[in-house]
């Protein structure tokens, strides 16, 4: 791998990539940010990188994952936050296991629907 030095505070550094794409890089006192530009410099893809912890990733338009495999995450914890909704679906059977309390709330109805619905 190539030696690179450390980029001064306040520095901007631009890579073309392909498909007429740019990564720009920047440097503050924070950390630094990269950017991935489109052919007509709207930022697609943005990773922050500081000291206080992991780097942060952005989608601006949206990210899609899909694998004929398995998907699998694995942490400490998981949060999942949707602004508007969030939705999970299956074309086939859905697992919930929790080694403690599993704890469902809602503000508004709350519906439980099944051709069979068994409680305990």
């Amino acid at each position: 791998m190539k030696s690179m030095t450390t980029a001064a505070e306040g520095e901007t550094t631009s890579l073309p990539l392909v498909g007429q794409q740019t990564l720009v890089i920047e440097n503050d006192a924070r950390g630094n940010l990269l950017r991935i530009l489109d052919p007509h410099g709207q930022v697609t893809l943005s990773v922050e990188v500081t000291e206080e912890g992991g780097p942060v990733l952005r989608f601006e338009n949206g990210l899609q994952v899909r694998t004929e495999g398995h998907l699998n995450f694995e942490a400490q914890g998981v949060a999942i936050r949707g602004r508007d909704e969030v939705r999970i679906e299956s074309g086939a059977d859905v697992h919930i296991h929790a080694a403690g309390n599993l704890n469902l709330m809602g503000n508004g109805d709350v519906e439980l629907q099944g051709e069979q619905v068994q409680i305990n």
